[in-house]
């Protein structure tokens, strides 16, 4: 029998109205992000053309630096693996294609194919390709040779990328970011150096 499941009302209560800080980028020649930041929480939310996402490190969790400065020191990996929250990575059909050419230049390198074979597996791959990015049509259509050739396990021959979404916030989001907060971080004292 199944449990019923009961959602309670919920009754909000306001503790604080806070002010953050927000950023507006601009990107050419078209596109925009908008980072908001509160220091005092912890709360991140981002905005943009590429997508939204958001997250929340409490001061506990960047030590004594400030917020502004955890997100300049961190990398565009952790940060972006944090506003995603769990991605599975999606399947590469360009890059599986390219392995599997990659497998057929080495069995031919070491004799294990005729060239002949090696052409008309290399037309296969190619015509994989224009079939297009369904993981299992396409490894399902291969024939009996290019099984063997890939050991008949073409499992470990798979290429898997990152998310679109998730490469616009790590290599173009992010780094423009990043690069505005720093220039609002405080300037470091010069070090004295004793006579």
């Amino acid at each position: 029998m199944r449990k019923e499941f009961k959602v309670e009302k919920l009754i909000p209560s306001l503790v604080e109205k806070l002010d953050a800080e927000m950023y507006y980028l601009r990107f050419a020649p078209t596109g925009w992000a908008i980072l908001f930041l509160h220091e005092g929480t912890g709360a991140v939310s981002i905005q943009s053309d590429w997508g939204d996402w958001s997250h929340y490190w409490p001061p506990r969790a960047h030590g004594r630096t400030s917020l502004k400065a955890f997100l300049c020191e961190g990398d565009f990996d952790y940060l972006a693996d944090k506003f995603m929250g769990r991605t599975e990575d999606e399947f590469d059909l360009e890059g599986t294609v390219k392995a599997i050419k990659k497998r057929i230049v080495e069995a031919r390198w070491q004799h294990d194919l005729s060239k002949d074979d090696a052409r008309e597996l290399i037309e296969e791959a190619e015509l994989m390709a224009e079939e297009g990015p369904v993981r299992d049509v396409l490894l399902d259509g291969m024939s009996a040779t290019m099984r063997r050739l890939l050991g008949g396990e073409h499992w470990p021959i798979i290429e898997y990328r990152k998310p679109a979404k998730y490469l616009w916030l790590r290599d173009g989001v992010l780094p423009a970011l990043v690069d505005e907060l720093r220039r609002h971080l405080p300037m470091a004292a010069p070090e004295v150096k004793n006579g």
